[in-house]
């Protein structure tokens, strides 16, 4: 539904309407085309920005062009600095001697690592390390009851109600029950 002027009092109508509310007066068809619309401001905003935009592209690709062109290797031919045969510095040329010595690497300070051992395990029975989080993975190895010395790694996994924890034992990755384990200076309850 659009809405029309009326002919005869100017106030506006639905085309579908029989008559003016107002006079009466049956609308009138016209068989002229409706005005095209005229261009906005918006769209020649759209035209700038068009052009902006091929301006900042053009520059982007020059300034690639320009870099690529200053940073050619340099041919085989030349000698080579005479940092080149330092194993610390490497001897690309987008790179500088160092004007500063050597700084001589120490090892960072570690924080002693706690051990852990086997708890909740009786006098017969054995803990078994596993290859994987879960206890359909084949057995690496066994730990009696109160074996000492575990590492924790650094994964520790959830499998449907059991806490998996990742160990090091003597150099060994596997994986064991978390129930099973305690830190050495904890005290345990016999089973």
């Amino acid at each position: 539904m659009a809405l029309i002027r009326c002919a005869k009092c100017g106030r506006q109508i639905s085309s579908f309407a029989k008559a003016c509310p107002a006079c009466g007066t049956p609308p009138q068809v016209s068989t002229d085309p409706p005005p095209l619309p005229t261009v906005t401001a918006r769209a020649t905003d759209t035209g700038a920005f068009v052009a902006k935009l091929v301006v900042v592209i053009a520059l982007v690709i020059a300034v690639v062009v320009a870099v690529n062109i200053f940073n050619k290797p340099e041919s085989s031919t030349t000698s080579a600095p005479p940092w080149a045969s330092d194993p610390l510095v490497s001897a690309t040329p987008q790179q500088f001697p160092r004007a500063f010595p050597r700084a001589i690497p120490v090892a960072p300070a570690t924080p002693a690592t706690i051990t852990y051992r086997v708890v909740k395990i009786s006098q017969g029975d054995y803990l078994n390390v596993r290859t994987g989080a879960g206890s359909k993975y084949p057995i690496v190895m066994r730990l009696e009851p109160g074996s000492g010395g575990i590492v924790l790694g650094a994964n520790r996994v959830a499998n449907a109600e059991t806490m998996w924890q990742e160990i090091i034992v003597n150099g060994r990755i596997g994986w064991v029950n978390a129930d099973y384990i305690a830190p050495e200076t904890q005290s345990v309850a016999s089973p």
